[in-house]
């Protein structure tokens, strides 16, 4: 997708953002997915294809400068969160798509530029897997004092209390690069409507949809989802033109995830119903959700 958008057919392929695609028929709303530092959109492909099945949802991956396609590496915190708010503003200006039936998704990495455009945007959701309060507080449970030296990048700390959009927080309590302290934190400094999952066996790495109590459960519950519109994304035939795409050689694969099977939801709400109880408010206003094991906390707040 070209980050200038008036340039269409004629931007150089410099100036482009390769981003994988996936549509769902009669889908209202599209997740916006921003992959973790360990993936591109090619190693993400059968992750997003089941999350498209599963939710319903279009699902629109943003790739990363120096990563699969992408040129204009080595990444920094600023290429990224460009690349990412170009194809958002692509989605708005261009598919037409609103905002309230947009839901952006972080994990890792992708965390950080997730929650620049849930404060730039009000959107229907914002998703974080794994997010951090900064880098320097990342660096500081590993270095100490010595994160100090260290420029910051990626401060959602200071950014997490203007979030306007409904914010699902998934954090594994067996994350030994990302602390669960840090999505706890960000957690705290969400204003709006929320909850926080932490699984007890999930580590940073962990297959999220392996399990329907880390990801698929609380999104069905927490989201309307799924939902659908008489309306179809229409993709403009400009975006597939070639002399726009980045040229790299041996780049021919084929991804074939049209037999991967959907998860088992029943097995999921009925593990709910069996070993959950009513969620309760306390006098404080948290409203505390069903606690579906592994889960050991599953917390949801109304907007403050």
């Amino acid at each position: 997708m070209p980050k200038i958008l008036d340039a269409r057919g004629g931007c150089p392929p410099e100036q482009c953002v390769p981003c994988l695609f996936l549509k769902y028929p009669s889908a209202r709303f599209l997740i916006f997915y921003l992959h973790s530092n360990a993936e591109d959109i090619g190693k993400c492909y059968s992750f997003c294809h089941i999350m498209r099945e599963q939710f319903q949802v279009h699902v629109l991956a943003v790739e990363y400068p120096g990563y699969g396609l992408c040129p204009g590496g080595p990444a920094t915190a600023d290429s990224v969160t460009e690349n990412a708010f170009a194809v958002f503003r692509f989605v708005r200006e261009v598919l037409k798509w609103p905002t309230d039936s947009i839901k952006v998704f972080g994990r890792s990495i992708g965390t950080g530029p997730a929650i620049s455009l849930a404060v730039q945007y009000k959107v229907s959701g914002l998703i974080l897997v794994a997010p951090f309060l900064s880098i320097k507080e990342l660096l500081n449970d590993t270095v100490g004092a010595l994160s100090y030296l260290v420029d910051e990048r990626f401060p959602s700390k200071d950014r997490m209390h203007l979030v306007r959009s409904p914010s699902l927080i998934i954090h594994g309590q067996k994350d030994s690069l990302i602390p669960c302290r840090h999505g706890a934190a960000l957690y705290k400094l969400c204003r709006c409507r929320k909850l926080l999952v932490c699984p007890e066996d999930m580590e940073h790495n962990t297959n999220i949809l392996a399990d329907v109590g880390y990801l698929v459960v609380p999104m069905l519950q927490f989201f309307a989802l799924p939902d659908y519109c008489f309306e179809e994304i229409q993709v403009p035939s400009w975006v597939f033109e070639s002399n726009i795409l980045p040229q790299k050689a041996n780049m021919n694969f084929s991804l074939d995830c049209s037999k991967a099977p959907l998860l088992d939801l029943a097995a999921g709400e009925r593990l709910l119903s069996n070993k959950a109880g009513t969620g309760k408010r306390d006098e404080a206003g948290t409203t505390s959700a069903p606690k579906p094991q592994p889960m050991s906390e599953h917390t949801e707040e109304e907007c403050a």
